[in-house]
């Protein structure tokens, strides 16, 4: 124990005490504590409202099968909030693929494959066969598919007038469809034949096959009628005097092309000569390599009887460099088919036409007489790497 000396006095210590503890604050009451309590007891109390609210509902709309009885629902309160209707049930649609596949696997497993499914087959309206029409819409109908063929137009026109004017006489109502004039007339032509049975012409039975003979129970107004049709076809359909022109036009391109009968030799050494002539002033095939193709047509392009020139086509094609002119193009065609043709497209009887143009378009008909097209290149005019070209009359201006 020491004695320390102290203004009041003398003051005993114990070396061996420990320091006093120092004091503990005591914090001051706050009412926060309890607001906080407060709020987690009603957020409580309202999850339980919301959750048992959910339940109900899903217990409505989603019931489960059981084997107890259901109980019996407590009635809402008057307040509570109704359930929302169930969305209206839609029905199962399936792709057209796999209801016709359906039909077919369903037809095949009874034994009766169908070889066509119709699902709306009440609804559909077929065209009614061609012979219930009446005799000049059957007439009308067929002429119009003879339209393009002018000259079984020309051949049926001749034959039912020549018909109409031995109508009493028996070789004249029959037609030997064997024959080489019916051939070249009728063949490959749609109509034909269903035009002559619309008049009354039918096919003879036993040892006369080939044969066509009108029927005795015809009447000559119906052969009046077919011809009437036929004659309006003439006047006035494009596609038939079209036709009618390119191959009039084919019988030209013939007598150009050919040696005519009775030319003598010196005739014949002249055009030769002209030939060679023309020959030389063709340039040289320049091969397949940066060439321009020129291809020519003669009239309709369809083979004339009695042509022997160029192992008989209506038209060929060659190979010309692009710096080429149309001029070179016109001699080869004056060495390849002859002086002839090339007197008469330079002359402007005969023009050359673009095959690769629309009527109508710029450069459709080139007038080597009026515009000197002669000098222009194959690249200027269009024909490179490959041109089409075509021999006509010359056009109306």
């Amino acid at each position: 124990m020491l004695l320390l000396a102290h203004p009041t006095g003398l003051i005993a210590t114990n070396t061996h005490a420990a320091p006093p503890h120092p004091p503990v604050p005591v914090p001051a009451q706050s009412h926060h504590d309890d607001d906080i309590e407060v709020a987690l007891k009603a957020s409580m109390l309202t999850s339980k409202t919301e959750t048992g609210r959910r339940q109900k509902l899903a217990a409505a709309n989603y019931p489960v099968t059981s084997t107890h009885p259901k109980p019996k629902p407590t009635p809402a309160p008057v307040s509570a909030v109704s359930p929302p209707k169930p969305p209206p049930s839609r029905p199962i649609t399936r792709p057209a693929s796999i209801n016709k596949a359906s039909l077919a696997a369903q037809a095949r497993a009874s034994g009766n494959p169908p070889t066509m499914f119709l699902p709306n087959e009440h609804k559909l309206k077929l065209p009614s066969d061609l012979k219930s029409k009446p005799l000049h819409t059957q007439l009308l109908r067929l002429s119009l598919r003879l339209a393009p063929h002018s000259m079984g137009v020309d051949t049926l026109h001749k034959t039912l007038s020549t018909i109409l004017e031995n109508f009493n006489i028996a070789k004249y109502r029959t037609i030997d469809v064997r024959g080489k004039g019916f051939t070249r007339a009728f063949e490959g032509v749609p109509g034909a034949h269903d035009f002559l049975e619309t008049v009354g012409f039918v096919a003879s039975g036993g040892g006369n096959k080939g044969l066509l003979t009108l029927s005795q129970s015809t009447d000559s107004l119906v052969l009046t009628q077919g011809l009437s049709v036929l004659e309006d076809l003439k006047s006035s359909n494009w596609e038939y005097q079209l036709d009618r022109q390119l191959r009039l036009f084919d019988k030209e391109i013939l007598k150009a092309t050919t040696n005519p009968v009775g030319m003598t030799s010196d005739e014949v050494a002249k055009e030769d000569a002209r030939r060679s002539g023309f020959l030389r002033l063709t340039p040289s095939d320049p091969g397949k390599m940066n060439c321009s193709m020129i291809t020519i047509t003669l009239g309709s392009g369809k083979q004339t009887e009695g042509h022997n020139s160029g192992g008989g086509s209506r038209g060929g094609s060659r190979n010309f460099s692009a710096d080429d002119t149309l001029g070179d193009v016109l001699n080869w065609l004056g060495a390849t088919y002859g002086p002839r043709l090339y007197d008469k497209i330079v002359s402007g009887t005969w023009v050359l036409i673009n095959l690769d143009k629309r009527e109508g378009d710029e450069g459709k008909y080139l007038d080597v007489k009026g515009d000197d097209l002669g000098s222009w290149t194959l690249h200027r005019l269009g024909f490179w790497p490959s041109g089409r070209l075509g021999v006509r009359g010359a056009r109306e201006m």
